[in-house]
């Protein structure tokens, strides 16, 4: 028997410069991965604001996604289990989440609390699991 774990391709920018987190920057860089690549999903993300909302509550599992601060979700079908207080855009096929306007912050405490907000809400709805989350090859659901 052969299991097939979801192939994964990353691409790590670290962004140093603090004018380069303005989010209509980084959601035009999103855009444009999607354009070229074509995935089912894609985040910006916090490495330490990640930490405290997702590994300390959640086990690592590859079939389950980490949120970031800005997500792409190939699946359009995924607005319907939004929770208040995100912003969504369309970026066909898919759409893109915001946490938060502005970058959250893991020093402060409401930040952290929105995002956990986000992703509590979203894990039990199955959209954080891969296998529901992803587009045929065709790009139907």
């Amino acid at each position: 028997m052969t299991t097939t774990l979801p192939l994964t391709a990353r691409v790590v920018l670290r962004l140093i410069n603090p004018a380069l987190l303005d989010p209509q920057f980084l959601k035009n860089v999103v855009r444009v991965t999607v354009d070229q690549f074509d995935p089912d999903f894609c985040k910006v993300f916090n490495t330490k604001l990640q930490d405290l909302t997702d590994d300390a509550f959640y086990p690592i599992h590859p079939k389950i996604l980490n949120l970031g601060w800005i997500n792409y979700f190939g699946n359009p079908q995924v607005r319907e289990a939004m929770p208040l207080g995100v912003e969504l855009e369309d970026c066909v096929p898919g759409v893109i989440m915001t946490t938060q306007p502005t970058v959250p912050d893991p020093a402060n405490s409401a930040d952290v609390q929105h995002a956990q907000m986000v992703v509590d809400h979203l894990r039990p709805t199955g959209w954080l699991n891969y296998d529901r989350m992803k587009r045929s090859s065709d790009g139907a659901t």
